[in-house]
């Protein structure tokens, strides 16, 4: 298993088929196909239900997937991190807010971060409810502010109350 096989594997469960996610990343579909077939070998179970309409992922294919979203977003994060040790790139940070804190929280969290960390590469997105969990614990924010709203399953995931 590679990094590039995971990065494939996530592009086919985002697209639902190989056609598509094979046109997203710009290789032959075959080359798709065997990349998939030989992620599925080295795991030791099918991914996906191929179907006339595309692929959907397997109760194995869903076991993997957030595991594949974090080991990418790390790798990434980690190749980020020695090159901003090695002075070729700024600081970076991921946050993610839901609505009401975009307006009223984050301004003043992010001026007051920039105010000590003024070469910072900020990321900020909105997201509410499930995707905002479901996106941090695939690594995909480093920092959430949010409601997960009741009965939000924090299971996995580090968190403080604030209020």
């Amino acid at each position: 298993m590679d990094l590039i096989q995971l990065e494939r594997f996530i592009e086919v469960a985002s697209a639902g088929s190989m056609r598509k996610a094979a046109g997203r990343i710009g290789v032959a579909q075959p080359t798709l196909t065997w990349s998939i077939r030989h992620l599925e070998h080295s795991v030791g179970a099918p991914l996906f239900e191929r179907h006339g309409r595309g692929s959907r992922l397997t109760e194995a294919g869903e076991a993997l997937l957030p595991h594949a979203q974090r080991l990418i977003h790390d790798g990434r994060r980690a190749l980020a991190t020695i090159a901003t040790l090695q002075g070729v790139a700024e600081p970076q940070l991921s946050v993610a807010a839901s609505p009401p804190f975009t307006v009223s929280i984050l301004p003043r969290a992010i001026e007051a971060v920039l105010g000590t960390m003024p070469t910072l590469r900020l990321r900020v997105f909105q997201s509410e409810g499930p995707d905002l969990l479901e996106r941090i614990r695939s690594g995909e924010f480093d920092v959430a502010i949010g409601n997960p709203r009741s009965g939000g399953d924090l299971k996995g995931v580090d968190f403080e109350r604030v209020y």
